[in-house]
């Protein structure tokens, strides 16, 4: 059984249909990185997967649950755990206390999970959440979902703005969880040639739908799909 499954997704923004007929297919473990121009309907897809966008067909089923018409809430204690582009942690809160926000009901000592993925934050655990910088805040959102142990991981966009040492640590990070928990990934990404290396298979969206997938590494030696597709002409 697979872990997650849709079927002929549509989905929309009141009468704006973004997504038509979007079926797709992950596998525990699995990395997947969804790719395309802006606008094209990424976004939309991660939200209506984790509950935050009108589903008008289709079905959404996890480990063998019908989540189509469940709330963001039901489906993160489902195991699905999502990054969104915003960073959305609590800026009013210390690095710790956002931590303890994500247990789900886990001890207070798990925080410690945390502080071993990214040092930096039990550096900063006193530190207010407006008080970091956008990297150590990416850092925050990340560890925060993950201390639910999700079986899904939703990524969008999580090196958008971030320096490249930043980005390195944080792939490095993906790619430890991936290989060492299990925990499979759906990677929304601009910076095409980091979601191609992490991971193992693509799907491309265009005007709302799926038109390409397949192995990343046949797109990595095809740069003639990846710019008429993406707008870029390979991989360095």
């Amino acid at each position: 059984m697979a872990l997650l499954e849709v079927s002929n997704l549509h989905v929309g923004y009141g009468p704006v249909q973004v997504l038509h007929g979007i079926d797709l297919s992950i596998e525990h473990g699995a990395r997947l990185a969804l790719i395309g121009r802006n606008g094209v309907g990424k976004t939309t897809l991660l939200k209506a997967l984790m509950g935050l966008a009108d589903v008008s067909s289709g079905t959404v089923r996890f480990e063998g649950r019908t989540l189509t018409q469940a709330d963001p809430g039901a489906r993160a204690l489902a195991g699905l755990g999502y990054v969104p582009q915003t960073r959305d942690i609590f800026a009013s809160l210390t690095v710790e206390e956002n931590l303890i926000a994500g247990l789900k009901g886990r001890p207070v000592k798990c925080i410690n999970e945390a502080y071993d993925l990214f040092p930096r934050l039990a550096e900063r655990r006193r530190n207010g959440g407006s008080q970091l910088s956008g990297g150590e805040q990416q850092m925050l959102t990340v560890a925060r979902t993950l201390l639910g142990q999700p079986h899904l991981l939703l990524l969008d966009e999580p090196l958008e703005g971030l320096a490249p040492i930043i980005c390195q640590e944080l792939m490095s990070v993906f790619t430890r969880l991936a290989q060492n928990t299990g925990v499979a990934v759906v990677l929304v990404e601009q910076k095409v040639d980091a979601a191609l290396r992490f991971a193992h298979q693509a799907i491309v969206l265009e005007r709302g739908a799926i038109v390409h997938r397949g192995d990343c590494q046949s797109l990595i030696s095809a740069p003639q799909l990846l710019e008429h597709y993406v707008g870029v002409s390979g991989t360095d």
